[in-house]
């Protein structure tokens, strides 16, 4: 039995009634780790003085941050303290876009260097990434025995599954309404209905909008579509809204960018290139073709997501990979 805190960013509720997948992740790894019987804590503040005094003044075997901005509080904490880090970050793997002028965030100074400089320093401290191609970049500039790799993944017992959706015409954006998301260029391609918390006007798409749903509407909702798509130029992995369509037997029409955890071998996923986004007439063919194959195939889709992608044995390898991490039997 292991003593565990999560970390959280302290700006939305644990569990999240709707978006939120930093937090959901955070609640599944908690729910699947008190079931193998490790006793688990969620600190969700922004006040750093009650985060380090927690975490200093309680015996953790390890405590996992997933506000990567906290690295720069972890000099504060005792020697002793086994941290683990990970960045939600959606342009890790692209340097260039770093520093961000417009919003004046620069990942490089606030995260990256003091990452990096830590796992020189600090040799219990180790880096989660939630995606394969986090772990290959990270794996250039840090020793490989620090980083391991724990994917995000779906409760597959949460979502209904329908083998004849009722909007089998129709086709899905589920996603927060914002330029890294890219809503904008799906404008033109008739069929697709959008969903989601909107955070930048310019991206919405007013007459197909419908608005937000909670975590009970997306659950018994999202299997009703005939496929789904996202075409994003940043992300960590295959974002949580796509597995989640795929969980509810839809197949998916992604940019690159959302594909790095897909197999390529799936016929139902079909993964667009910048000159098909940017040609609505050329996705909306794409869009339609995926939809038309994968409405043969729901049962077989959410069967082979659930292989890659389910909580129960991704949880299972979260605590494996820490354990021979940090050395603990």
């Amino acid at each position: 039995m292991l003593q565990i805190l999560l970390v959280a960013h302290g700006n939305m509720r644990i569990p999240p009634n709707g978006w939120g997948a930093v937090e959901s992740l955070i609640f599944e790894y908690y729910q699947g780790l008190v079931k193998l019987g490790h006793v688990v804590s969620i600190l969700n503040t922004t006040d750093l003085g009650t985060i380090v005094s927690l975490i200093n003044n309680q015996e953790w075997d390890f405590v996992h941050i997933h506000n990567d901005a906290l690295v720069n509080i972890v000099p504060c904490l005792k020697d002793n303290k086994r941290i683990i880090v990970t960045s939600h970050y959606p342009y890790i793997q692209s340097p260039e876009r770093w520093n961000d002028p417009a919003s004046g965030y620069n990942y490089g100074a606030i995260v990256w260097n003091p990452l990096t400089d830590l796992l020189k320093s600090r040799p219990n401290t180790l880096v989660g990434t939630v995606s394969p191609k986090d772990y290959m970049f990270l794996k250039q500039y840090v020793p490989e025995k620090n980083v391991f790799l724990m994917l995000n993944g779906v409760n597959s017992s949460k979502f209904q599954f329908v083998e004849t959706p009722q909007n089998s015409k129709r086709t899905i954006c589920l996603a927060q309404i914002m330029k890294r998301k890219r809503q904008n260029l799906l404008r033109d391609v008739g069929c697709v209905d959008f969903i989601g918390k909107v955070i930048d006007t310019e991206e919405l798409v007013e007459n197909r909008y419908l608005g937000e749903w909670t975590d009970d509407g997306k659950y018994s909702c999202l299997t009703q579509y005939g496929n789904s798509v996202l075409v994003s130029d940043g992300e960590n992995g295959a974002p949580l809204s796509v597995k989640e369509s795929l969980f509810a037997g839809l197949g998916v029409v992604v940019s690159e960018a959302a594909a790095s955890e897909l197999p390529r071998s799936w016929s139902w996923v079909t993964v667009v290139t910048e000159d098909i986004i940017r040609n609505p007439d050329l996705l909306a063919k794409a869009i339609e073709a995926n939809r038309s194959k994968a409405l043969q195939m729901r049962p077989q889709i959410r069967e082979e997501a659930m292989k890659l992608w389910d909580w129960a044995s991704l949880v299972l390898r979260y605590v494996e990979s820490v354990k021979k991490g940090f050395g603990l039997t």
